[in-house]
């Protein structure tokens, strides 16, 4: 019986003897019955081991690289990239949705009351179920019933039956709606830019700029969201 390397140095009994089948019986030690990995899967671990990783200066580099090996994959291996494109998209993906969709998602919403994807992205979920609301609290605003928030009153100004007067009453209603306005489009903004969000925020300023102006007057009017 070949013994493994260890117990061959140590000059031992064999200890690493596996037993088989329905009468115990033993079959060599460990170094002979265990498979051993194929030249090709060993050669490509070599491969792996000393190869020299591409460094990007960029993002666009990066993914011009990225872009340049694909369309190789496609003119190498054309049946190889379609097919497991394929596969993938309209094969496992779905079934993989249906399983977890009955498996997971309808027990989740049954018992809480609302899916486990509201909160991959809850910013997305909070804005997708407020802006229509401020939108309707917004037409409000442009009826003789239209609401103006006593915190747009200064200090100093006393609420009674003739103060502030109509055209002052005039002004602090402009202001509200026009800080209303911010609100409602930090909101869009959140939703147009939910897929790259911080990237598209970072390169655009301006659209930062608004949206942190509108988040900062929706937490201050936060309890002035009435009609």
């Amino acid at each position: 019986m070949k013994k493994c390397k260890t117990c061959t140095l140590n000059d031992k009994p064999c200890e690493h003897r596996k037993h088989y089948g329905i009468f115990g019986r033993t079959i060599g030690c460990e170094d002979f019955w265990k498979p051993k990995p194929s030249e090709k899967i060993l050669k490509a671990l070599e491969e792996e081991a000393t190869a020299v990783h591409k460094s990007f200066s960029s993002t666009e580099e990066m993914n011009k690289d990225f872009d340049a090996r694909i369309a190789k994959e496609k003119k190498e291996r054309p049946f190889y990239y379609y097919g497991t494109r394929f596969y993938y998209r309209w094969i496992e993906r779905p079934v993989e949705a249906v399983y977890y969709f009955i498996v997971d998602e309808i027990p989740h919403l049954l018992k809480y009351g609302y899916s486990r994807k509201d909160i991959w992205s809850l910013q997305y979920t909070t804005a997708k179920f407020i802006l229509p609301r401020l939108r309707e609290l917004r037409k409000y605003q442009d009826e003789p019933y239209g609401t103006t928030p006593t915190t747009y009153v200064p200090d100093g100004v006393e609420l009674d039956y003739n103060s502030p007067t109509e055209a002052q009453w005039k002004e602090y209603h402009e202001q509200w709606v026009r800080d209303l306005d911010k609100i409602i489009r930090a909101f869009e903004l959140c939703i147009e830019n939910d897929d790259e969000w911080e990237d598209t925020m970072d390169a655009n300023k301006e659209k930062e700029a608004q949206y942190e102006e509108g988040i900062q007057l929706f937490a201050k009017h936060y309890r002035d969201l009435l009609t």
